[in-house]
Parts: structure tokens; sequence; C-alpha cells
């Protein structure tokens, strides 16, 4: 009797054994094109990734969760694409599946397309809707530079310079251009010595190396530093390419002439 109890419990154990592996093959068998639709977004194949994604949307048949995932992965593909329908496909993700922890990730996705299309005043809402959690390290520089520009360009200096800040010593693309904005907010609000901080750690950028010169002039001039005006001034005027070259050689000069005023009284 005993041994006809084992004998049914291992009976009992296959047939448990053996129902799951079925099921387990109809749910891969289901969702066999959502996982080779992620394996070439992952390879950035988007436009063959789009295809696939998109049939296994409309067969419905995969999983809820993958389905809501194939859907993100397809609207970030128009995205990578420049496909016109992106910004539409990225809305209609947020507002379908609002619970979903790809939802931050496809307003980042959002804030992106809006900002290279510069639509600053769309891409700061959509930003702010975004989780730097979610994010990887080159993608949390990006959405700290970026939002903070979004709030530059609507002049609210004090939420861009916090977001600026963020990323102020952090090496990435956006590093140098943080610091410029950083230093330029500084500049606006009369905060020279931090200004000039971060104004001199650019010289060496091609891109904002030619306009701080100007900047550090008027700095020095502001504050009197008379002889810092004439020093500064003149080795970038005759070493450097400052792009505000003809306003330089004006502090330069109205520093002369002050100079033949005080000497002639």
């Amino acid at each position: 009797m005993k041994k006809k109890i084992q004998y049914l419990l291992v009976i009992c154990v296959l047939w448990i054994s053996s129902s799951k592996a079925q099921q387990t093959e109809i749910y891969t068998e289901a969702d066999r094109d959502y996982k080779k639709g992620y394996e070439l977004f992952v390879k950035e194949k988007y436009g063959a990734a789009q295809d696939v994604l998109d049939r296994f949307i409309k067969e419905n048949k995969g999983s809820s969760h993958n389905l809501i995932n194939a859907a993100y992965y397809s609207a970030v593909s128009s995205y990578e694409l420049f496909n016109p329908d992106a910004e539409q496909k990225l809305v209609n993700f947020t507002l379908k599946y609002p619970e979903s922890t790809k939802t931050p990730l496809a307003w980042f996705y959002l804030g992106r397309h809006y900002y290279r299309t510069k639509r600053f005043p769309k891409a700061l809402p959509a930003f702010e809707k975004a989780d730097v959690y979610y994010l990887t390290g080159d993608e949390v520089a990006e959405y700290y530079f970026k939002t903070g520009y979004c709030y530059f360009s609507k002049n609210d200096n004090e939420k861009a310079a916090k977001s600026f800040h963020e990323i102020l010593g952090v090496e990435s693309k956006y590093q140098t251009a943080a610091q410029y904005y950083y230093g330029h907010i500084a500049y606006s609000s009369n905060n020279y010595k931090t200004a000039m901080e971060y104004f001199r750690k650019l010289d060496s950028s091609a891109t904002f190396g030619p306009l701080v010169p100007y900047y550090i002039t008027q700095m020095y001039y502001e504050q009197s530093k008379f002889d810092e005006v004439t020093k500064y001034g003149t080795n970038i005027l005759q070493n450097g390419n400052p792009q505000n070259a003809s306003e330089i050689t004006g502090l330069l000069l109205s520093r002369i002439t002050a100079k033949v005023i005080t000497k002639t009284h």
C-alpha cells in the first residue's frame, strides 16, 4: 500500500511538471515576436524592431507585461527613427499606461523629442514628469543639462542653475556646456567669483572657449581691476581667438583713455 501511494505521488509530480512545461512552451511561443523585437531594439535595428513589435501588439496574444513593453519599445523606435508618429506614440503610451515603470522613461523620450525640435516650453513639463532613478549615467547628465537649459530658456535662472549644478563635476558631453551656462547665470547675477571660476575652466573648449574672454575682461573691468583688464585683454587678443574681439578692444581703449585723463588732471 505504501509503495502504491509513493507511485501515485510520483505520477502526480510528473503530470504537474509536464503541464507546467507545456504552459511554458505556449508562453514562449506567444511572446516569441516580443523577444525577437526586443533583441533587434537592443541591437539598435529600430526599423526591424518596430515591425516585429507592432505585429506582436496587433496579434495581442502575449502576456500583458510584454504587450506594454512592446508598445514602449515601438514608441522609442519611432523616436530613434525620427518618424512623424513618434510624439503621438509616446504621448499615447503615457496616457494608456500611467502606472508602468516604463512611463517615466517615455516622458524622458518625449522631453528629448520636444527638445530636439526646439519646443522647450513643451519639453520642460515632459522632463519634469520623468524620473532620474530610471536613467543610465549618460542619460542622467543629459536629463539635468536639457532640463536646465529649458529653465534657462524661460529665464528661470534659479532652477536652471540647480539643474546645471548637478553635472558640473561629472564627465560627460554635457559638462562644458553646463559649466558655461552655470557661469553665465552667475555672471548675470553679478556673482563674479563663481562666474570667473567656471568661465576659466573653458579656456580649451572649442565651443565655449572663444565666448568667455569678453565676459572675463568685462568682469575685471566692472571690479576696477584695470591692470588685469590690460594684461588679460591684451594677451587674449594677441594669442587667442575671442568671438567678441571688438568689445574687448573697446574695454582696453576705455582703460587707456581713463589713464590719459587721470594723468592730465
